[in-house]
């Protein structure tokens, strides 16, 4: 009985250990979710089963030069942390930087002005959306963007997507955006990321 008790008790432990290993990493993520997660934070994720709205996910994509793809083998290997608002079957829409799930339009409210984690003029917004998400958002002012578009050569990454036609989020998908929403390399661009792709859940930060 005894001898039973403490080998269940190293399995059991033994099973936390590689369980633990196997979910947590750390990656680093950019300006893209300012204001909720700065430029450079190390932040944790676990690995889940599904992800739901508002979960920050950390996911895989492959570059070479401009070109961003999930599916990219010669590329080098990097890491977004974006924000899920759209599920499997969901149908997404962007309006003025807004948000519209399934047809209905998010409840929206100005802030502030200030200035983001790399010295460009934004406002603040919250966003409600009609599932319930409530987020707050950095919508970068007109003359920020032009500054962007003015000092690197390929803008590809500064193309502001302010509107988006609807777009229905295919299975084993999930729609992502950064909460800075003029200045993020998000689904608007890439499309909806791959569960595959997802390395977890930000579950905290340091």
């Amino acid at each position: 009985m005894k001898h039973r008790l403490i080998k269940q008790t190293i399995c059991t432990l033994l099973t936390g250990i590689v369980l633990f290993s196997c979910n947590r990493s750390v990656v680093f993520t950019s300006s893209s979710m300012e204001p909720g997660i700065r430029a450079g934070d190390k932040v944790f994720v676990i690995k889940e089963e599904q992800y739901t709205y508002g979960d920050v996910i950390a996911f895989e994509i492959w570059r070479k030069e401009n070109i961003i793809s999930y599916n990219l083998p010669a590329g080098k290997k990097e890491y977004r942390t974006y924000r899920v608002v759209g599920l499997p079957g969901d149908t997404v829409e962007i309006k003025d930087h807004f948000c519209i799930i399934n047809g209905q339009p998010p409840q929206t409210r100005f802030i502030k002005d200030t200035i983001d984690g790399v010295g460009y003029p934004v406002s603040v917004q919250e966003e409600v959306s009609a599932t319930g998400l409530r987020t707050m958002l950095y919508i970068e002012k007109p003359e920020s963007i032009l500054n962007k578009k003015k000092s690197i050569s390929d803008n590809r990454e500064f193309i502001m997507l302010d509107n988006l036609e609807p777009v229905t989020v295919p299975e084993n998908h999930y729609f992502v955006l950064g909460d800075n929403r003029t200045a993020s390399v998000d689904s608007r661009i890439i499309g909806a990321v791959p569960f595959e792709m997802i390395k977890g859940k930000v579950v905290k930060r340091k």
